[in-house]
């Protein structure tokens, strides 16, 4: 199971095995709590704020879904504090949802189901390599016109890539 706090108003999650749960925070100043509405779901389940691959091969780049709440435009961030680390996923922000592979996400972190992470744009390897134990914090967030990985509060990463918005 990956436990995920959103911060943002949306997110973008490719589930390759196991489960993932969402907390909807809002974004800017909000900090009401609310669960995330997920839309175009592929090859999973969603309950509440959990998120479940139930279908397709394991292993396989053929599930997952997006949130409806989008960003339209400015600052804002997606956070996911890891439970477990033996599930193998990608999460993050993008603007185009056409398919379930991690190359449909513009700016996510790969975690590889056996405590290593690293830094995707479109699928595209970008650095950001590190270590992840339960209980880590991870997050992918836009900041006057950058995009900044971060575990555990410390930026992995800075790129000064475009963003097309929304986000989701």
């Amino acid at each position: 199971m990956v436990y995920s706090r959103h911060i943002l108003r949306s997110a973008c999650v490719v589930v390759f095995l196991g489960v993932v749960t969402v907390d909807y925070l809002g974004y800017g100043g909000a900090a009401a709590s609310s669960a995330v509405a997920w839309t175009g779901l592929v090859n999973v389940t969603a309950a509440n704020d959990v998120l479940q691959k139930t279908s397709g091969c394991d292993g396989c780049f053929d599930a997952g879904a997006i949130s409806s709440q989008q960003l339209t435009t400015g600052d804002g961030y997606v956070e996911f504090t890891i439970a477990a680390t033996n599930v193998l996923f990608v999460a993050g922000l993008s603007h185009d949802h056409s398919g379930t592979g991690f190359a449909e996400i513009d700016f996510a972190f790969r975690f590889n189901g056996a405590g290593q992470a690293d830094v995707l744009e479109n699928g595209a390897y970008v650095g950001g390599d590190t270590n992840y134990a339960v209980g880590d914090r991870f997050r992918v967030a836009t900041v006057d016109g950058t995009v900044r990985f971060s575990r555990n509060g410390s930026v992995l990463l800075q790129r000064n890539t475009p963003v097309t918005y929304p986000l989701r």
